[in-house]
Formats: structure tokens, C-alpha cells, sequence
């Protein structure tokens, strides 16, 4: 999955890189990427968001620029969409499960006796995470299905704005899901191994 997501990322990187010039023109801009909103149903709507959140629009000839090099990233967006569903199902939904069966395990081990409050918030702050990381790669792959879906020719300013939104949704992604994998190991493994442990010295008691 590392490999998957630095394709992806190297894939998204490329896109800016067709219209080099416009991207080091605007390399300053401040952070364009804008919540979605429940009220924003259509790509229109969504790029129409990023574009009024930028603070510095594109100039006639950045936007020029754009207009004539923009179609030359059709290929690598699409490229992007079906790794963006690879990982989807790959990493979002394995998260998904995992925190589930964690979930599971709790009951278990309260039915053997097992103290489970520590392991319950443990449990309860990983769920958050994973739903987190779940928001933003459903925010990505939508910033990516909108740039298919748009006329950049007709909208630069949105296709650069939805662009830049796209790069830093990936790096939230990457930084939440190394979230979710530490905290599942300083913090859910230990436990479950200490765990492990109980149930083993309950064992042997019991056999005594």
C-alpha cells in the first residue's frame, strides 16, 4: 500500500507540472482547499467552493496558460481515479474493519473477566482516526473525479485551485493513516499483549 500511495502522489505531482510555470507563479499562494459541504452536490458547485476560497487568482496569462496545456493531464487523472479506488478499498476499508473487529474483541473479553475501560478508549481513538482518514480519502478521490469531470478549459482558475486542493488532501492522507499505524502500535498491541497475558495466568489459576 506505501508503494500504492507514492504512485498516487507522484501521479498527482505530475499534473502541476504540465503548466510548471503557472504552479511556480503561485508556489506563495495560501492553502486553497476548502471543507466540503453537504450543500456542494455537484462538481460545479464543489470546484466553484475552491476557486472563490483561493486568495490569489491567476493572471490572463497563467490562466491562458492553462487553458492550452490542461487537457495534456486527462490520462494521468484518470490514472490517479483507478489508484485512488485500488487504495480505497485496500486501506480505507481495512481500517474500517479493523477498528470493528477491535470493537468486537472488547465484548469478549469482558465475558472472561477482563477489564476492558483502557482498551475501550484506546479502541474508541483509533475509530476516530479511521474515520478521519475515511473523510479525507473520500475527499481526495472526489477533488481528483471532479478534475476528470470539469472542462478545464473553461474554468482554469477551478482546475488549479481543485489541483492544489487534491496535493494537499493526499498529504492529509498520508499523515492521517501514519497516524491511525502508530497509534495502533504504541497503543493496541501493547495492550492485547498484556492481555494476553491475563488470560494466561487466569488459565493456569483456573487449572490449579
Amino acid at each position: 500500500m506505501k508503494k500504492h500511495i507514492q504512485i498516487l502522489g507522484a501521479t498527482l505531482l505530475v499534473v502541476p507540472l504540465v503548466f510548471a510555470d503557472v504552479v511556480s507563479a503561485m508556489e506563495d499562494m495560501p492553502s486553497t482547499t476548502t471543507p466540503e459541504s453537504s450543500q456542494q452536490t455537484t462538481t460545479e458547485e464543489r470546484v466553484k467552493a475552491r476557486r472563490e476560497a483561493a486568495k490569489q487568482k491567476l493572471t490572463d496569462m497563467q490562466a491562458t496558460m492553462i487553458k492550452n496545456r490542461c487537457k495534456q493531464a486527462n490520462t494521468i487523472i484518470a490514472n490517479a481515479q483507478r489508484r485512488i479506488a485500488t487504495f480505497q478499498t485496500n486501506r480505507d476499508d481495512r481500517y474500517t474493519k479493523l477498528v470493528d473487529k477491535l470493537d468486537d474483541f472488547s465484548a469478549r473479553l469482558k465475558a472472561a473477566g477482563i477489564d476492558t475501560t483502557e482498551y475501550d478508549a484506546q479502541v474508541k481513538a483509533l475509530d476516530v482516526l479511521a474515520q478521519q482518514f475515511h473523510t479525507d480519502v473520500t475527499q481526495l478521490k472526489q477533488a481528483v473525479d471532479d478534475l476528470h469531470d470539469m472542462d478545464c478549459t473553461t474554468d482554469p482558475a477551478g482546475f488549479v485551485a481543485t489541483v492544489k486542493a487534491a496535493v494537499e488532501l493526499r498529504q492529509d492522507v498520508i499523515a492521517k493513516g501514519r497516524e491511525f499505524r502508530t497509534k495502533l502500535r504504541t497503543t493496541i498491541k501493547p495492550t492485547l499483549a498484556a492481555f494476553k497475558v491475563d488470560l494466561q495466568a487466569k488459565k493456569t489459576h483456573e487449572e490449579q
